[in-house]
């Protein structure tokens, strides 16, 4: 599109959305290791640690999903 259409500006916006994308899958894989920490706050007793914890990993990895179903427990628990 670009090739044939240099100044589409949704074009361009939307071709800066996937590179912006692109360097967000440069991540660190999501461990079971990071999981484990935080659930031994949660059974620590540090329930506002763990969540806390909860949502850094979930701004660090917003498609998974498993991260917000055990956020919402925790904050359930509370």
């Amino acid at each position: 599109m670009l090739e044939a259409f240099p100044q589409n500006q949704p074009a361009q916006k939307a071709l800066k959305a996937l590179q912006g994308n692109a360097l967000k899958t440069n991540q660190p894989a999501l461990t079971q290791a990071q999981i484990d920490s935080i659930i031994a706050l949660y059974y620590d007793g540090q329930i506002q640690q763990a969540l806390s914890a909860w949502d850094i990993l979930i701004t660090r990895h917003p498609d998974e999903a498993m991260l917000y179903n055990s956020s919402g427990s925790y904050y359930a628990g509370l």
